[in-house]
Formats: structure tokens, C-alpha cells, sequence
């Protein structure tokens, strides 16, 4: 009728897999919910793989599948996922950024070369290790969390390991031992081998007192 304009719309599906209204012109007005790992692409006529997932399969078994934990994918669309960094991987599939890509066990994210560097020795590098996170294996001693320099202890007896860094100074001691690399006796403690000591009239109450009478623990 003249005088008034009328929008038709109408409902069509998309490969079995989308319901769409769609105005004669073509734009997109709603979209029922995608399958997993896939969303409307662009104009909302179709369904697409979606951050973090690749198209794979053959011909009409295509699918859309997460990107394996060595890859991500911050784009949508049927492309392949891209490869993490060098002794990175994701902690599962999925991942849509390349900051998801963590170094690998054995590997520690460096601030100096700002890459994944090989655990140095003295150390234990788990999954997404970095300098802060990495474990003093025992017989070693670390004097910073800024530090990728792991000293070798006198014993492991003093230097248990098994710890990240700490500002405290006992950490990572064995029960006598305290302050730098472990080499100092505890109050209460003393002799080549750190043993608990007691005084003649009591427990020790300085190292050198500690040194008249050692009694094994």
C-alpha cells in the first residue's frame, strides 16, 4: 500500500546448525546459540570457529576443535592455530593469547632475555616457572627472588632446598642452621655440624657459648 513501508522478515538455517532472522536487506537482527567452539560469523548467517579453536576434519565432518597446548588462536575463523613461543605450552587446550603460553617444566620466563630459559642448576622449574617461582634444589642457597644464581651449600644438611625465595633468611635452612648459605649456627645450636648444644647451667644462649658441650639431637 502506498504511503507505508513494510519490513519482511523471515527465518532460514544455515547448514542445519543456525537459525537466523534476517531483514530482506541482509542485516543481521538474532541468532540462536552456535555449537561449542563456534560463533555467528560475520553478517550472522553462519556459525564460525571461534577464539581459541580450528577447523579440522574432511569435507562435510568439518569441526570445530580447541587448539592443542601448544598453540593459541586470538582470532575467529576457520585458520589453524598458531604455535606458542619456544619451551612454551598452554596449561590446557583452548587458549586464545599468546600470554596463555607459560614456559615449559624444566624452563623459567628470564627478565633478561624475556624468553624461556633452561632451569639452572641449584634450581627446580616447574610448569609457568619464573624467577620468583623457582625451587632451590637442596645443597644450594639463592640470595634474591631477582637472582638466577644458585650457590652450592656445604651440606644439605644446612641447605634443605625445597622452597622458593624468601627475605627470610632461615628459609630453606635445615632445624640449626640459619643466615647466608646456611653457615651459621642457630642460637641453641653449634660445632662444625650444627648440633643442639646445651650449656652447663642451661640451653646456650650465644654461638660461642654453644661451643663447650655438644650433644647430638
Amino acid at each position: 500500500m502506498r504511503g507505508h513501508q513494510h519490513q519482511l522478515v523471515f527465518t532460514a538455517t544455515v547448514s542445519g546448525a543456525l537459525s537466523s532472522v534476517i531483514s530482506l536487506n541482509g542485516t543481521f537482527v538474532d541468532v540462536e546459540a552456535c555449537p561449542e567452539g563456534e560463533t555467528p560469523a560475520a553478517g550472522g548467517i553462519s556459525c564460525e570457529c571461534d577464539f581459541g579453536y580450528e577447523q579440522r576434519g574432511v569435507g562435510t565432518t568439518l569441526t570445530c576443535q580447541p587448539c592443542d597446548s601448544s598453540t593459541f588462536k586470538p582470532f575467529t575463523g576457520p585458520d589453524a592455530c598458531v604455535p606458542c613461543p619456544l619451551h612454551t605450552n598452554a596449561p590446557k587446550p583452548g587458549a586464545v593469547r599468546m600470554q596463555d603460553c607459560l614456559c615449559s617444566t624444566g624452563y623459567y620466563y628470564s627478565n633478561t632475555t624475556k624468553e624461556c630459559e633452561e632451569c639452572v642448576t641449584g634450581a627446580v622449574c616447574p610448569f609457568g616457572s619464573d624467577l620468583e617461582t623457582m625451587i632451590v634444589q637442596p645443597g644450594y642457597y639463592r640470595f634474591s627472588p631477582t637472582s638466577e644464581m644458585f650457590y652450592e651449600c656445604a651440606s644439605t644438611d644446612a641447605c634443605v632446598g625445597d622452597v622458593t625465595y624468601s627475605s627470610d633468611m632461615h628459609t630453606g635452612c635445615g632445624v640449626g642452621y640459619e643466615g647466608a648459605l646456611c653457615s651459621t649456627c642457630s642460637v641453641g645450636y653449634g660445632g662444625d655440624s650444627c648440633l643442639r648444644t646445651l650449656h652447663l647451667v642451661g640451653i646456650c644462649d650465644t654461638n660461642d657459648a654453644c661451643q663447650r658441650v655438644l650433644i647430638p639431637p
